[in-house]
């Protein structure tokens, strides 16, 4: 080994000095540990949420394409108005399978989901529902009592 080989070694294993202030604040700065806290949730959503797109991207949607070849049909029908308004009602019919409730599972009872979104989503409306009603029933027994009230 030559000396300037031994130089670079003795460089690369030589410790770095302990710095206190540093680990001080590391560990006991608030700001510091909730910017660090931010930070890793940010980068978590945002894996999440690519992760959720890139999922719900490889989606093929039927019922666009549907709309689409019946778009075309119905523009072709309307330059041929002869017995092509016969075909498009009958095309409609075939294109287009018969569902009872896709949303639903006969198995468990219970509607299924394609994803955590669109649970979210369904429960999110029930509840906005019930809140509509609540406020509607609320309403309507002020409506009563002022009633009553003026009567008395």
């Amino acid at each position: 080994m030559s000396k300037l080989e031994k130089k670079t070694e003795e460089q690369k294993t030589e410790k770095k000095p302990f710095d206190k202030k540093a680990y001080r604040s590391k560990k006991y700065d608030k700001k510091l540990r909730l910017d660090e806290w931010k930070n890793k949730r940010e980068n978590y959503v945002k894996h999440k949420y690519k992760k959720m797109q890139k999922k719900e991207g490889n989606v093929f949607d039927v019922k666009k394409i549907y709309d689409e070849e019946l778009g075309e049909k119905i523009d072709n029908s309307k330059s041929e108005p002869s017995e092509a308004s016969n075909e498009v009602t009958d095309d409609t019919t075939a294109l287009k399978p018969e569902k009872k409730n896709p949303q639903f599972n006969k198995k468990h009872g219970k509607p299924k989901f394609k994803n955590s979104l669109t649970r979210a989503q369904m429960q999110f409306n029930q509840i906005k529902a019930a809140k509509a009603q609540k406020q509607q029933e609320y309403e309507k027994r002020m409506q009563d009592r002022e009633g009553k009230m003026k009567q008395y």
